[in-house]
């Protein structure tokens, strides 16, 4: 299948066709479900496609170490580590982040990332972020920092949300900063 200009196929040919060729160029997109629905496994499948494809991406994770992500990415038939080696793919580890330095790191994340110039990048999940620092730094997350990175790069980021198990829904009023 052809790719369109500005959008990112996911690489699964069935979900690629339902979008009319994938998810736009300076978007974010919201992966949210249940715990165990598979929204990382989604998110590293389209990651890693596109990676194979040689875009650049990035995985932000406030819910597992880096060693963890690998694990379970091989585990799914995905090989970061070799990405990694090709210099496509950096892993950013926010679960062990003390909350003071969090300031901090994320203006290190914005800097490299507005340097290296990924094409995608995962953030799972920002439903930690809000279990950490609350819902107005939750919000202040999305909009500064999400944004800045989308509206600088003009990335594809895909947000993993946590649906609480019970839930019928992840309500969180999101405005689009532009």
């Amino acid at each position: 299948m052809g790719e369109k200009m500005g959008l990112i196929a996911t690489g699964i040919p069935s979900l690629d066709k339902a979008l009319a060729g994938g998810f736009s160029k300076g978007t974010s997109i919201l992966i949210a479900g249940n715990p165990g629905t598979g929204k990382t496994h989604l998110a590293i499948h389209i990651l890693y496609n596109n990676l194979q494809k040689g875009l650049k991406g990035a995985y932000v994770s406030f819910a597992e170490s880096k060693k963890q992500f690998y694990k379970n990415a091989l585990e799914s038939g995905v090989d970061f580590r070799e990405m990694e080696k090709q210099g496509l793919f950096r892993f950013y580890d926010m679960l062990t982040m003390p909350r003071e330095e969090m300031k901090e790191f994320i203006d290190f994340l914005i800097r490299d990332l507005i340097e290296w110039q990924p094409e995608i990048v995962v953030f799972d999940s920002v439903t930690v972020v809000g279990q950490i620092f609350g819902e107005v730094m939750l919000r202040s997350f999305l909009h500064s920092i999400i944004g800045r990175i989308v509206n600088a790069l003009d990335v594809l980021a895909i947000l993993i949300g946590e649906i609480p198990t019970g839930k019928k829904g992840w309500v969180l009023a999101l405005r689009s900063s532009s």
